[in-house]
């Protein structure tokens, strides 16, 4: 049996309030891209930008939570192409009152493919180790996101305290649409120069397919 921890139990309530309430959205007065109750630290890795929530009133300690959003998108031309954004402030705002830390990283339209995860996986070597964050962050995965995250999950079942999904993309197969543009770039990132034979594979290649490693860890879905 998984024995949850109040603060885990109070990320899971705010995670399904944000889901099922029509709420209003903070703003940041200074950076629109920050919720309330946060300061913002920048990380670069690599080529990939990433970034921190740091909480006001985080704790002095070592081993601080912290929850991985996904997908992370920074360099969108709309704000409907800028993940997080304001819809995320009210959510965001709860957990870091409660001194939760936020991160996140933007490694592209990856599609959740192996050389997105390896960026993933220096980002989180980066952050836990610079910033002393927990060394088991509760994903939160919002649509395509999904990929990333359980894909990263996955691979690294003992470095994940829970999943948190918003209607999350999981299998490849029914996202991206077949014969867009898209499903080219999907191929592309995992390595074929076929959609058709990335297509015959996509649902082996996805989450959906590679779950075995969180059920063996009972890693809790939410």
């Amino acid at each position: 049996m998984i024995r949850a921890t109040p603060q885990f139990i109070l990320f899971c309530v705010l995670v399904t309030l944000a889901l099922t309430l029509a709420l209003p959205v903070s703003s940041a007065t200074d950076d629109p891209f920050v919720p309330a109750e946060a300061s913002r630290i920048d990380i670069k890795i690599g080529e990939a930008r990433g970034f921190l929530f740091k909480p006001i009133a985080a704790s002095v300690d070592s081993n601080r939570p912290w929850v991985w959003y996904a997908p992370t998108l920074l360099g969108g031309l709309t704000p409907k192409g800028l993940y997080p954004n304001a819809r995320t402030h009210w959510l965001f705002t709860k957990l870091l009152a409660r001194g939760i830390w936020i991160a996140g990283v933007d490694v592209g339209e990856s599609y959740g493919s192996p050389a997105g995860r390896s960026m993933y996986t220096q980002f989180y070597k980066t952050v836990s180790s610079r910033y002393h964050l927990s060394r088991k962050p509760c994903f939160l995965a919002q649509s395509r996101g999904g990929l990333m995250s359980f894909g990263w999950a996955e691979e690294h079942p003992r470095d994940v305290r829970c999943i948190a999904a918003i209607y999350p993309v999981l299998n490849l197969a029914s996202w991206p649409p077949q014969g867009s543009a898209l499903a080219g770039e999907a191929a592309k990132a995992y390595g074929y120069s076929s959609v058709s034979e990335f297509q015959k594979q996509a649902t082996q290649l996805s989450p959906l397919s590679n779950a075995g490693p969180l059920v063996k860890a009972k890693i809790p879905v939410f």
